[in-house]
């Protein structure tokens, strides 16, 4: 059984501006980190025989800035200011909304592993996110102005979800991996009449393919994705003391399908790491106006000199309205920053970034994003 961890703390500066140029949320001052989530995980080992090991693995998020810590940790991205957040927004692309997030378990399995490859079950990281994001195609960090690495995977289900997956053993350079997921929820279908639903279907399955050629890496995610709620007329829920709620409407019901491709691909020469990220979102909703498509593009370049890497990105992404082609969304961003190892498990770095929104124009409606700080992490 081992205990590992990250901590990171930053002294950073994030401001939000909304569709009419005016401030929405702005924050300055001691933060978690840039660099990387801070959390604890914990593993747990244990030889079966026969070429066998099953392992229990728990990844907690935890929040050295915030009193409560284990109870609650600070978002991603957007600002946060003390004793309250911003006010939600309407197009969340950019994220305008940095307030504390009540979810820590970032992944609890178990995984029973050997030479037919390894099954996995539990809460688990999507395909798509450990790809992007956790697969070391990514130079960057999770703020403004590297944000579309995993454009569109809110859209299919997000990050992380309750299910199982299967991958491979390496077939020369390739693996393959197939995921199945539902929702956040321990029930994630519901068809009992005496729920708030009398269907309640989230249904998602990841095929990826990882190849490993030496300097060339890749790793390709097929999303397809299901969300059905339906309930119109049912009667009305009454909680345990009594409460009875409105009863379900049509308006309440929804219908989603969406498709999501993403690519991620390193290339190294010498020094240097090039890194390219894809991705493509075609959704239909039950919602007219709320069906679209799009796409994204970011590149990346690190130089690695001696204990200190550079790394600067830049991308954009496209979104259209399905049923009038208007544009939803176009979207710039940027990214850059230094890391200096001061040892095999502490950095100190330097990074600015800003993300902008050219289409929207409203006061709830994000338009740029821009942060910078420098920090230090440290991983135990």
């Amino acid at each position: 059984m081992t205990l590992t961890g990250t901590a990171d703390i930053a002294f950073t500066n994030k401001t939000a501006y909304n569709g009419a140029g005016n401030i929405f949320a702005k924050t300055s001052g001691i933060s978690d980190g840039l660099n990387a989530p801070n959390r604890l995980m914990l593993t747990v080992n244990e030889d079966l025989g026969g070429g066998l090991k099953a392992t229990f693995f728990n990844e907690h998020a935890i929040s050295p800035t915030n009193a409560q810590d284990w109870g609650i940790r600070t978002a991603s991205a957007a600002p946060m200011f003390i004793g309250g957040r911003a006010a939600s927004t309407t197009d969340a692309q950019i994220p305008a909304d940095g307030s504390a997030a009540t979810s820590t378990n970032r992944q609890t399995h178990l995984t029973v592993a050997g030479g037919f490859g390894h099954v996995r079950a539990g809460y688990l990281v999507a395909s798509i996110y450990n790809a992007s994001a956790q697969s070391g195609y990514f130079f960057g960090v999770e703020q403004y102005g590297a944000l579309l690495k995993d454009f569109g995977m809110a859209e299919v289900g997000n990050n992380r979800a309750i299910g199982y997956e299967y991958k491979t053993p390496a077939f020369g350079m390739f693996t393959g991996t197939v995921q199945v997921l539902n929702g956040t929820d321990r029930n994630p279908e519901s068809t009992g009449t005496n729920q708030a639903y009398t269907k309640n279907e989230v249904d998602r399955k990841a095929y990826r393919i990882d190849m490993d050629a030496g300097a060339l890496k890749a790793s390709y995610v097929r999303d397809d994705y299901s969300a059905i709620k339906e309930g119109a007329n049912g009667s009305a829920v009454t909680s345990i003391f009594g409460v009875t709620g409105a009863s379900l409407t049509s308006a309440n019901n929804t219908n989603i399908q969406a498709k999501h491709d993403h690519l991620s691909a390193i290339y190294t020469v010498g020094p240097v790491d090039v890194s390219y990220q894809y991705n493509k979102l075609d959704l239909t909703h039950s919602t007219s106006t709320s069906s679209r498509d799009g796409s994204s593009n970011q590149y990346g370049i690190r130089y690695n000199m001696g204990n200190t890497s550079f790394y600067a990105i830049t991308g954009s992404a496209k979104v259209n309205q399905t049923s009038n082609g208007a544009v939803v969304n176009d979207i710039k961003n940027t990214q850059y920053g230094v890391r200096y190892n001061l040892s095999k498990r502490t950095v100190v770095y330097a990074m600015a970034g800003t993300s902008k929104d050219s289409v929207p124009t409203a006061a709830d409606k994000m338009t740029k994003g821009t942060m910078n700080g420098i920090g230090l992490m440290h991983n135990f």
